[in-house]
């Protein structure tokens, strides 16, 4: 690196798929996709938090939070841990031992009547146990939701990356799902990817440092894991910088287990949470202000406003008026337009800025009813696909990303 040339550093980390903070918040996005399947336009603010009771030598799944009343009107027990050990089943590749779990809904609770109001569209504000509004009953149409709390909320895209992702967190979820979809007997699903990566501007310079840590079985040989698992990232690397990157440098420097065998993994031994780190939710080194939308409906800002945000960007490197776009949105709560929107290009910019400001109004509407319209973020489908995916943008075909 020429000391005398200004460069950015970013970074992104990837949790696998047995890690306890994404199992959290895989989980709380399966419980939310129930909700909203059993009562369209639920309210949820559901929080998963997995951890291990030693004197019962059993792992306890504890789901807490607020959901709608009308959802205690069905059997959430017996639904979610269906869902859940179905999820898990997935997970571990095999039958997770069902016995050996315990699901506590005791902290989950009715959401006060109050909060769940969203403007007109729950009934007379004077109702403790507003009617849930459901956009065809009562003529209203989704224009009229408002943002539930207040938030800001960061995304950004590059005209050069893939899928227009951040190079670094591109690399970083596609070698984590290279671990966890890999045939390789002895691997386990706890562990976690993190890459780093080196910019001017939007140009990528290198890759550099990249670090594994994989859980695996006892009988095996720290070095075999090294090595076996070395080779897969550098395969995954090479292809990138072949695919993407061409004039990219690559470090080589891989980390593996550097700590030493890594046996005992999952809920026996860490405990995370589905709302601890919002920053492998969106773009980790890039800035983070909003919570994380894990387990929580649309009426909650942080997602729909941040999916917005990203929305942008994309517009705006894909229709080619700058290289590299970070774009920020606040809104307030009961408001139905983002109080702020601000763009910056990292100096990539190809037309003026009042110019892509301009565009990003006339073509992106910034309604808070019509983004949750318009990103169908009251489907359910969407949340088992995250649940699936573990992250929100490394799948074009979601709303957001197209």
């Amino acid at each position: 690196m020429d000391p005398d040339v200004e460069t950015e550093f970013h970074y992104f980390e990837a949790g696998r798929g047995g890690k306890p903070d994404e199992l959290d918040s895989g989980l709380a996005n399966v419980a939310l996709a129930n909700a909203l399947e059993l009562v369209p336009f639920a309210r949820c603010n559901i929080r998963v938090h997995g951890g291990y009771d030693r004197v019962g030598q059993k792992q306890v799944i504890s789901v807490s939070g607020e959901v709608s009343k009308q959802l205690f009107d069905h059997n959430l027990q017996v639904i979610f841990e269906g869902e859940f050990f179905s999820f898990l089943d997935g997970i571990y590749k095999c039958r997770f031992n069902h016995e050996n779990v315990r699901i506590n809904l005791s902290e989950l609770k009715p959401q006060d009547g109050v909060l769940a109001k969203n403007g007109a569209v729950h009934g007379p504000p004077t109702s403790d146990s507003p009617k849930l509004w459901i956009p065809s009953s009562g003529g209203e149409s989704l224009d009229e939701l408002t943002a539930g709390d207040s938030c800001a909320t960061i995304a950004v895209a590059y005209k050069d990356g893939p899928f227009n992702l951040p190079p670094e967190r591109y690399l970083a979820v596609k070698i984590r799902d290279a671990l966890d979809q890999s045939k390789i007997q002895w691997l386990r699903p706890d562990g976690k990817v993190s890459v780093e990566a080196e910019y001017q501007k939007s140009d990528l310079l290198k890759i550099g440092h990249i670090t594994v840590a994989a859980q695996h079985s006892p009988d095996i040989d720290l070095s075999r894991v090294r090595k076996e698992l070395g080779d897969l990232v550098n395969v995954e690397v090479t292809e990138f910088i072949r695919k993407y990157s061409p004039r990219c440098s690559f470090s080589g420097d891989i980390a593996v287990n550097e700590k030493g065998p890594f046996v005992h993994g999952g809920w026996e031994v860490d405990e995370g949470g589905s709302d601890t780190k919002p920053h492998r939710d969106f773009f980790m080194s890039y800035g983070v202000c909003a919570d994380s939308p894990t387990g929580e409906d649309s009426t909650k800002p942080e997602g729909p406003m941040t999916f917005l945000a990203r929305e942008i960007a994309n517009y705006i490197v894909r229709n080619n008026l700058a290289g590299f776009a970070k774009v920020s949105l606040a809104i307030d709560i009961g408001k139905k337009e983002p109080r702020l929107l601000h763009i910056y290009t990292n100096g990539t910019a190809r037309v003026p800025l009042s110019e892509i400001y301009r565009q990003v109004r006339e073509h992106i509407p910034l309604t808070y009813g019509k983004v949750v319209q318009r990103l169908e973020l009251f489907n359910p489908t969407l949340y088992r696909q995250i649940a699936r995916d573990s992250d929100y943008f490394q799948n074009p075909n979601l709303p957001w990303n197209k």
